[in-house]
């Protein structure tokens, strides 16, 4: 469903495949969606699924069954992306070079899943993440390093 929005005096065009027990993203939305809502649905593996989609500045994948996030594939298209919904999925691990190449990410989502583990380098390029929500998972360890590299930054825990 493609709907657009009256956002801060700006029109926001946004897809919403919300709840339509879809497995993986579909190929053939807009070129010029800045929106777009993939919650509750089946999607298992990312991988090759993310469209180019050179305008899109909010992707949520939240309440999906995603078991990976593999290294610095999957949101390589998404070089605009401002803000990144992950949570309720089941990916355990978050390798280096996972959000490769998302300068411009501000708000990445990672709450209430599985996740127990995050590499050292794993927000490595994040020069604009402001906000970070690690609440509700199975992290026992967080290296220090981790934060390093991210300045400003809320972490929610």
């Amino acid at each position: 469903m493609i709907t657009l929005l009256l956002q801060l005096n700006k029109l926001v065009k946004k897809v919403n495949c919300s709840q339509i027990l879809t497995t993986q993203i579909p190929k053939n939305f807009p070129t010029d969606t800045e929106l777009l809502i993939m919650s509750k649905n089946n999607i298992i593996n990312l991988y090759a699924h993310i469209p180019y989609l050179d305008h899109l500045l909010e992707l949520d994948l939240s309440n999906n069954r995603i078991t990976q996030l593999n290294r610095g594939h999957l949101f390589f298209n998404l070089n605009h992306l401002k803000y990144l919904d992950l949570s309720y999925n089941q990916f355990k691990t978050i390798s280096p070079g996972s959000f490769r190449r998302m300068k411009r990410l501000e708000t990445l989502i990672l709450s209430n899943g599985q996740l127990r583990f995050i590499d050292e380098h794993a927000f490595d390029g994040l020069e604009n993440l402001r906000n970070l929500n690690l609440a509700n998972n199975h992290i026992t360890f967080i290296f220090l390093e981790l934060f390093q590299s991210l300045l400003n930054i809320h972490v929610s825990d």
